[in-house]
C-alpha cells in the first residue's frame, strides 16, 4: 500500500549512511561523551542492568537515561536484551579503564575542550584567520557579497 502512495518516487542510487553518520555525530557524540562522563560503561562492566538500576545507581532521571542509552545502543556500544543493558565487545575493549586499549582518556580530553571544537568556535577562528589573511576590507566585502545566510566557514571554503 505504501508503495502505491508514491509511484514516481525514485530510490537513492547510493547508501545514505554517510549522511546519517553526520547526524549521529552531531547528536550521538555528546550523548556518548555524557555516558562516559556519567560512568555508564564502568557501571555496566559489573554486568547487565535494567534502566531503573542504571538510573538509581547514577542518580539520573529516566528520560535523559533513555536518550543516552538509546544512542549508545544504536551506535553499538551497548546491547539491550530482555530489558537489561550490557556492554558490547567494542565498549569492553575501548571504554573500560582496565583495558590496555582504553580510549576514555581521549574522550575526557574532548569533553574538557568541547568549546574548542564547537561550530561557533570554529567559525570565530576561521573569521580571525581570514581577516589576517585577506585584510579587513577584503574580508568585509567578500562576506557582504555573499548571501545573508553565508557563514564565515562557507567563505573560508571558497577562498
Amino acid at each position: 500500500m505504501a508503495q502505491d502512495a508514491f509511484p514516481n518516487a525514485q530510490l537513492p542510487r547510493v547508501d545514505d549512511r554517510p549522511v546519517w553518520d553526520v547526524i549521529f555525530a552531531v547528536y550521538g557524540y555528546p550523548a556518548l561523551l555524557l555516558a562516559h562522563r556519567l560512568k555508564v560503561f564502568a557501571l555496566l562492566a559489573a554486568g547487565p542492568r535494567t534502566m531503573e538500576d542504571i538510573c538509581n545507581s547514577l542518580n539520573i532521571k529516566q528520560r535523559p537515561a533513555e536518550a543516552i542509552l538509546t544512542v549508545a545502543t544504536a551506535l553499538g556500544f551497548l546491547s539491550l536484551q530482555e530489558g537489561h543493558y550490557s556492554l558490547t565487545a567494542v565498549a569492553e575493549e575501548y571504554l573500560l579503564e582496565k583495558s590496555p586499549n582504553y580510549f576514555g582518556f581521549l574522550w575526557d580530553l574532548m569533553i574538557d575542550n568541547y568549546q574548542v571544537c564547537s561550530f561557533t568556535s570554529l567559525e570565530k577562528q576561521s573569521s580571525q584567520i581570514l581577516r589576517k589573511f585577506m585584510g579587513e576590507a577584503k574580508f568585509i566585502n567578500l562576506t557582504k557579497s555573499r548571501s545573508s545566510c553565508c557563514t564565515v566557514l562557507q567563505v573560508a571554503c571558497i577562498v
